[in-house]
């Protein structure tokens, strides 16, 4: 089913193409050109014009909301220009790889990757594979929502992009925890198979679920990490130490490390120049 829908020529044209994935596979392609003060309006003005269309459609089937978001993101896409919760998570991460607290290496790392996000990449917006991990997410960013700092910056953009990120789990698990492979997941916003999808580089965090153990592992890019909430590393089979939210630390290339929740949820970010 087509719906098309032409507005006065004004503050912004949009040409949208976007597929909504609804009623278990039923697509309904919106093509419009609207004119709208910003991105997500336009996107309301879309699903309006499609719940106008489609009257049948209720809450159960249908989350007007998620769909706006996702066309809002759609809109910015076929604009050029980086969708803006994509923009917030790299602004916000970008305060907090530049923080004192990190070693000069971590921050000479992170200047490198932000400068490559200075060119966008390619975008998914697709609905990702879930992992059991993945429901410890709100519930440990849920703190830091209302917070006006780059830790509330970046919770906010995660939840935003929640739907979208590019989920993936470890499956080596020699000196993991009994509960390693259902106790974390790993969300790739920039890189590859992310939602800014990229060869470049990796910005994602991992999230893990209390008293869970991550392997020891090593892998061919430099690596740095930012904690957003308690937790322990350690680097060449070493002691563990506890950086602090904040913190984190630094490996070089084919380094040893590992991490560890303690009797909280694990929310830490890394960054890998690839």
């Amino acid at each position: 089913m087509a719906a098309r829908a032409f507005a006065k020529r004004g503050v912004l044209g949009v040409q949208l193409h976007a597929e909504l994935e609804i009623l278990g596979g039923l697509a309904v392609l919106a093509d419009a050109h609207i004119a709208v003060g910003n991105t997500f309006d336009g996107a309301v003005f879309v699903v309006e014009l499609c719940e106008y269309v489609m009257p049948e459609l209720d809450g159960a089937q249908f989350s007007r909301g998620r769909v706006a978001q996702r066309l809002a993101m759609t809109m910015d896409i076929r604009s050029h220009s980086r969708p803006k919760e994509i923009q917030d998570f790299i602004d916000g991460v970008r305060v907090l790889f530049a923080a004192e607290t990190l070693t000069k290496e971590a921050r000479a790392l992170a200047v490198q990757i932000f400068a490559l996000l200075e060119q966008p990449g390619a975008f998914r917006f697709e609905t990702r594979e879930r992992f059991p991990a993945c429901d410890w997410l709100d519930s440990t960013l849920e703190p830091y929502l209302g917070a006006d700092n780059a830790f509330g910056q970046v919770a906010r953009s995660i939840k935003a992009l929640d739907p979208f990120i590019g989920w993936f789990r470890r499956t080596t698990v020699t000196n993991a925890s009994e509960n390693f492979l259902e106790g974390h997941a790993n969300g790739m916003i920039c890189g590859p198979g992310g939602i800014e999808d990229r060869p470049d580089l990796q910005l994602g965090f991992t999230i893990m679920k209390p008293d869970v153990r991550y392997p020891d592992h090593g892998h061919p890019p430099e690596e740095a990490y930012v904690l957003m909430t308690p937790g322990q590393f350690r680097k060449d089979r070493g002691p563990w130490l506890s950086p602090g939210i904040g913190c984190g630390i630094h490996n070089l290339p084919g380094a040893i490390h590992a991490v560890r929740s303690d009797d909280n949820p694990f929310l830490a970010l890394w960054c890998l120049k690839n």
